[in-house]
Parts: C-alpha cells; structure tokens; sequence
C-alpha cells in the first residue's frame, strides 16, 4: 500500500501509518477485515453492504470517509439491508472490560426495517467499566430503531454524533444498576438529532449512580407530538450547555418538555442539574413545557431563551 492511497481516504495522520491498516473491500467485508484485527490496529468501512450485524469486540481503530454533516450520497457509508429488526454495529466487550475503542467518520444507513445504529452494552456484572471510547463524526440515518445505544460506559468522550429520521431515540445513554460505574464523566459535544420516531436525546438510568454527563451544544429538531426533545436523568454534576430545541412535540401539545429532567423516582439527592444558555423555538407548534423539572432536586435554570410554550417555560 502507497502513501498516496492512503492520503486519498482523507482521515489519516502520520501517527496511524505505524499501525496495520485493514480495509473491509480487501476482506470482502467488514465483518472479516474486525476478525482480523488486533487491539490498536485500524479498519476501514471502505463503502461497503451489511446484511447481518456488524459485530466490534476489540480496541480497533474504525474508520469512513463521511459523518456528520455529509448528506446521504456523500462518502463512503455501511449502507444495511438487515430486515429482521437486528442492530447494524453492535459492539460487544465478551463480558470483559473493553477501553480505547475508536470510530470515527462514519455514515450507517438503515433500510428503514433494522434496529439500532450503533448498539453498546458494556459489562455492567464485573464492577469495572468499559472505558476511554472516542466516537466523532458519525451519522445515523433512516433506521428502524435508536441511532446510538450506549449502556455502561464510563470516562469516555462523543463527538459530532448525528442521527437522522431514526424509527426511535436519536441518542439513548443508559446506566444499569450492578454497576459501581454504571454511566458517568462523560462528554457529548454537539450531538444533534433530527425527525426522530422518540426523544432526540434520552438518558435513562435503573439506579441512582449516574453523574457528571455533560451535554454541550446539543441541537434536537423536530420530535413526535407527546414526545420530549430530551429527558435526561437529572444526575450530580451534570450539564446541559447551550442547548438548540425546535419543534418539539411537533403539531399538538400532549405534555411534551423541550427538556425535561428527572430523578426517575430515586429518594437519593443525585439531580444536580444545571442548563446554561441556549433556545427553545417551536415553529411548527407549541410545546406544553420548556424545560420541566419532575422530581428532581436543586436543578439550575439559566439564561435559556424559551419561546412558544403553552404550560410555562420552568416548572419544578
């Protein structure tokens, strides 16, 4: 392999070169080009078809050459036929601790009929986490179920994520309850979601060990009548910053929040929730709250500009 091949690919820095570089095309397949890797090498989904789940279970490298705001036709994608309701990439710790899982500039474009984009349950029973992951630049488009599942993962950082007209959530992080760990101390940085089937972004939680998940400039547009733009579990050390929510619960009021905060129920004083800056606009129709607190403790409200709402734009 020269040089100029791999410049033409556009994600490259000197540093990859000194690792094994897999592309999927050579493997005819991207299934066969992660069975082949190692921890620390790197594999390209260089354009091609997945009929079945795509299985990741090691520290791989993967790599495309679109993501976040290419349209559907630009760069190379994993374009899925599955039809039987199975998740596209489903990435799998084996029940062991995986840390230092890389993907970056990748499209995945759903028939319509298959499950979650990118599906990730990390081990939830051993008291460690799956840590330090670095997913940037990553789309998700017209999927039958959530564009991103993430559940048990701790320290790690998500950037640029998009998901588009996704039959479910665009964003679902979840926290399970044997998890010392559980969900924590994690960064998404501008995450953005757009005429999705349920919440733009969701996080929910079967315990109360859930803190410091920060949301940085989100953008959600356009979620389903009676459904909030996002509902996050109001966790200790947790932030919201400068958010962008428009058409929120489009068309009817039904009790949907552009943001609703919850405690999910839990006695426990973890709902240290603070919201800075941002908007709220609804021109396709008028959302029954701004920013609703529902049970949850000592939430901060600040400097959030809220616009068409019928119910009141903070309600504790």
């Amino acid at each position: 392999m020269t040089l100029s091949m791999i410049n033409k690919i556009g994600v490259w820095d000197t540093e990859r070169l000194n690792n094994r570089i897999h592309f999927a095309s050579a493997y005819g397949g991207l299934q066969a080009a992660l069975d082949a890797a190692s921890d620390g090498e790197t594999v390209i989904a260089d354009g091609i078809t997945a009929n079945s789940t795509v299985t990741v279970s090691k520290a791989v490298s993967l790599l495309g050459t679109g993501g976040y705001e290419t349209t559907a036709g630009d760069g190379a994608a994993i374009d899925s036929t599955i039809s039987d309701g199975s998740n596209i990439i489903e990435i799998d710790s084996d029940g062991s601790r995986l840390s230092g899982l890389t993907i970056r500039d990748l499209i995945i474009k759903g028939s319509g009929s298959d499950g979650d984009g990118i599906h990730y349950v990390g081990d939830s029973t051993s008291g460690t986490s799956n840590t330090s992951h670095y997913f940037e630049n990553i789309q998700v488009r017209d999927n039958g179920g959530t564009g991103f599942y993430i559940e048990d993962v701790f320290q790690s950082e998500y950037k640029y994520l998009y998901a588009y007209q996704c039959g479910g959530k665009g964003i679902h992080i979840h926290a399970d309850q044997n998890n010392n760990f559980a969900l924590g101390r994690l960064r998404f940085i501008r995450p953005w979601t757009s005429n999705t089937g349920g919440e733009g972004i969701y996080e929910s939680a079967t315990s109360d060990r859930v803190r410091q998940t920060w949301y940085l400039h989100p953008i959600v547009n356009k979620t389903p009548s009676g459904v909030d733009g996002m509902l996050v579990f109001g966790a200790r050390g947790s932030l919201i910053w400068h958010p962008h929510l428009e058409s929120i619960g489009y068309g009817t009021p039904n009790g949907e929040a552009g943001i609703r905060v919850t405690n999910n129920g839990f006695p426990s004083p973890y709902s240290n929730m603070v919201i800075k800056g941002g908007e709220m606009l609804n021109p396709g129709g008028t959302t029954a709250y701004g920013v609703l607190f529902e049970g949850a403790r000592w939430g901060s409200l600040d400097q959030m500009d809220i616009r068409d709402v019928s119910s009141g734009q903070e309600v504790f």
